[in-house]
């Protein structure tokens, strides 16, 4: 997955559009690596993987809708989408915590 987030972003300089079609194009396998992790998240960082879980299911429900207010000059939509991630935040940096010491790799940082 992040050689497909490094193609993406190589794309993407290159064309956006293309950038952007291929980015949208592994949604589905994030979405699903995510479910899976939720599935079997340990007790330490369970809540905090389906509010993980549960942002990123929203984020795919509102993010038609929020492209479309951006094409139209309304960005609230896509507000919406960032203020859930930041007010969250830190359930993201408890999961990267927890998946750095116990699996050697972080899930959303780098």
């Amino acid at each position: 997955m992040r050689a497909g987030a490094q193609n993406a972003v190589a794309q993407s300089k290159r064309n956006a559009l293309v950038g952007l079609v291929d980015a949208f194009g592994s949604v589905g396998d994030f979405e699903s690596f995510l479910d899976r992790l939720n599935k079997v998240a340990p007790p330490p960082i369970e809540s905090d993987m389906n509010t993980v879980d549960g942002d990123f299911h929203n984020a795919i429900s509102d993010s038609g809708s929020a492209a479309a207010g951006l094409l139209l000059g309304d960005p609230t939509g896509l507000a919406k989408i960032l203020f859930d991630e930041l007010i969250h935040v830190n359930s993201y940096r408890h999961v990267d915590q927890f998946a750095a010491a116990n699996c050697g790799t972080r899930i959303f940082g780098a």
